[in-house]
């Protein structure tokens, strides 16, 4: 009796995605006063209309994470071709290897030598998630006179209302996510590839700390795979000879019946030096075991030309000790595996064949 002010409090659980400010209402509804014979009567309530105050205890000091959610892209440098379209594959994992959480905030700070075109999850990673993705310009122009450009960013979310994210993990490998995709300026430059873009974290799931590493990017400019020299690279020319100069075919019996007539290069040993410049510069080694070897990279480079992919690409051929395999033995890959592990394999042959 006499009773005035009430203090609510509402616990929030499994909300650890940030959605910005966040608005509560508090109705009364049926209400009623007991009588001496714990009967109802008429209630008598003054209400005041003032909206109701709503204090949100956030930020708590929170002990330091023991565990992690990481993102990654290719192990290996990307490829990127001036004027192309870039495709930059994000993969995940967690390290207590917890397969059941809220979900990932995350954002890719774009350099002005991309375009962003979009984003394309894999079904693993929203099986169990919304996702929804926001480009977001410099909220400040650059300095008056400045000849630098700003980021802009790109904020990336998978949530989870269950905390069932993402609901499996990679055997072996990380768990691929999805694929960024940009447009690549005409005038994209090494500094540009010096650059790159970053990755950082917008939220995490409660109680775990973001590891990242940001992709390498390389430029793919001044050797390509028209070995020739015609404009068109074509697997039973260029690839065919690529394959003969990486089993020692020399002269004549290295560009018989394969060599264009209306290439820039129309010797043998125009040819050779092309290829073996190639070599030298770590072009051909598509794997990227720090070695170019005829029954890898050069069965690998004919495969890809003839359309194949997943395991008929890189069977018996892809190096054990690629870092695309992270250490484990090709043969222990699932058919998924395979697959990423390949698309690698053919970004990296596709940025040398326009």
């Amino acid at each position: 009796p006499g009773q005035s002010i009430t203090r609510l409090s509402l616990p929030l659980t499994n909300d650890a995605l940030f959605e910005g400010t966040e608005v509560g209402h508090l109705a009364l509804s049926s209400a009623q006063l007991l009588g001496a014979a714990h009967l109802p009567v008429a209630p008598n309530l003054n209400l005041d209309r003032t909206p109701v105050e709503l204090v949100v205890l956030d930020n708590d000091p929170q002990p330091d994470p023991t565990a992690f959610q990481r993102l990654n892209s290719s192990p290996l440098p990307l490829r990127v071709v001036p004027g192309g379209v870039l495709r930059i594959p994000l993969t995940y994992s967690v390290s207590d290897q917890n397969k059941d959480l809220s979900g990932l905030s995350f954002q890719v700070q774009v350099p002005p030598s991309l375009k962003w075109l979009g984003f394309t999850p894999t079904s693993q990673a929203t099986q169990a998630a919304s996702l929804w993705a926001a480009v977001e310009q410099p909220t400040t122009p650059a300095p008056e006179g400045s000849n630098t450009a700003q980021l802009s960013s790109v904020r990336i979310s998978f949530a989870s209302e269950a905390a069932a994210w993402p609901g499996q993990q990679g055997p072996h490998l990380p768990l691929p996510i999805g694929d960024l995709r940009f447009g690549v300026a005409p005038g994209f430059s090494a500094t540009d590839a010096l650059t790159g873009l970053s990755l950082t974290a917008s939220d995490t799931a409660m109680g775990y700390g973001f590891e990242s590493k940001a992709p390498t990017l390389q430029l793919a400019k001044g050797w390509s795979l028209d070995v020739d020299g015609d404009g068109v690279v074509r697997p039973l020319s260029d690839g065919l000879m690529v394959l003969r100069y990486l089993m020692g075919f020399q002269g004549s019996a290295l560009t018989q019946k394969a060599m264009s007539p209306m290439g820039s290069r129309s010797t043998s040993a125009s040819v050779a030096a092309w290829i073996e410049r190639g070599r030298q510069e770590s072009w051909l080694d598509f794997d990227g075991d720090g070695r170019t070897t005829a029954l890898g990279d050069g069965l690998m480079l004919m495969r890809a030309m003839f359309g194949m992919q997943g395991d008929s690409l890189l069977s018996k051929a892809i190096a054990p000790q690629s870092p695309l395999l992270d250490g484990h033995r090709y043969d222990q890959l699932t058919p998924d595996e395979k697959l990423w592990v390949g698309q690698q394999v053919l970004d990296r042959i596709q940025a040398l064949s326009i």
